[in-house]
């Protein structure tokens, strides 16, 4: 009865169908004329794990009874949505929306102290005890909170992930690397916090999981108390988060390492670049 509620509870919200709609519009539009460089099965990845998250039974969850799913939620969105859309940005729309940004506004957007800071703390703000309250009783604010996890989070990814021909600054390997890790910190930090308190940060988990209805079913069914369930969020965000971020630098540094390497011999091009 339980995981059947669960299951079915989909609800294709309206603001994040629109907004995937466009995004796929503008990501036709601007790839079509350019095969070689699609990355369709990056978009729809990205498209797929944002329906996920903001469509599927982990929003009925997320936004009613359990802290940890929530937790689950916006990780979605800033480590697996927001990194694939900077890497699957057709060039040709990358390039408009570049030249359309006054040059100080675009290095600000850029800029690496900036991004970081920035992107930080949009999400220790909202993990705020009012703050996070509010958006769970106000749709609106609520819509307006995962804009901004995805805004920030792609600045931020934007900085880590692009090309250096499309950034004002561009970071060495080395720097990018670095900026990831310590971009990773202040979450890990967070999580630990959170993890650790001594009582439940939120009410209306602890209401979710302990008043009579559907919600004490959840409880019992994942054997999870209102303080367990907030323990292991902090412990989402701590830990997979984290390796979530190192895997970013290991990948930022393969990709460092193939650059570096020649053209493989057997090819034209790079027999032709080889012979003395």
């Amino acid at each position: 009865m339980v995981w059947t509620r669960i299951l079915t509870s989909w609800n294709f919200e309206p603001t994040a169908v629109a907004g995937l709609a466009g995004l796929t519009a503008l990501y036709v539009v601007y790839s079509r004329r350019l095969p070689a460089h699609r990355r369709d099965g990056l978009f729809v990845a990205m498209v797929l794990l944002t329906l996920l998250a903001l469509d599927s039974p982990i929003d009925f969850l997320a936004d009613r009874y359990l802290f940890s799913v929530h937790m689950i939620q916006h990780m979605i969105l800033i480590l697996a949505v927001a990194p694939l859309l900077v890497a699957s940005a057709p060039a040709a729309l990358v390039d408009r929306l570049r030249r359309s940004l006054p040059r100080w506004l675009l290095g600000a957007l850029e800029h690496p102290v900036l991004t970081f800071v920035v992107f930080n703390a949009d999400v220790a703000l909202w993990h705020v005890p009012a703050l996070y309250e509010a958006t769970l009783h106000n749709e609106w604010l609520h819509v307006f909170e995962h804009i901004t996890f995805a805004a920030t989070a792609c600045l931020f990814w934007w900085v880590a992930l692009a090309p250096r021909q499309y950034l004002t600054r561009s970071l060495p390997v080395l720097g990018r690397m670095l900026y990831v890790f310590l971009g990773g910190l202040p979450s890990v930090i967070l999580g630990a916090i959170i993890t650790f308190a001594p009582r439940v940060l939120y009410p209306t988990y602890l209401r979710g999981l302990t008043e009579p209805g559907f919600g004490r079913s959840i409880g019992l069914a994942f054997g999870l108390s209102p303080l367990a369930d907030q323990e292991l969020g902090g412990l989402l965000m701590w830990v997979p988060g984290g390796v979530v971020f190192l895997i970013a630098i290991l990948g930022i540094f393969l990709a460092w390492v193939r650059q570096q390497q020649p053209p493989v011999p057997d090819s034209p091009v790079a027999a032709a670049t080889l012979r003395p």
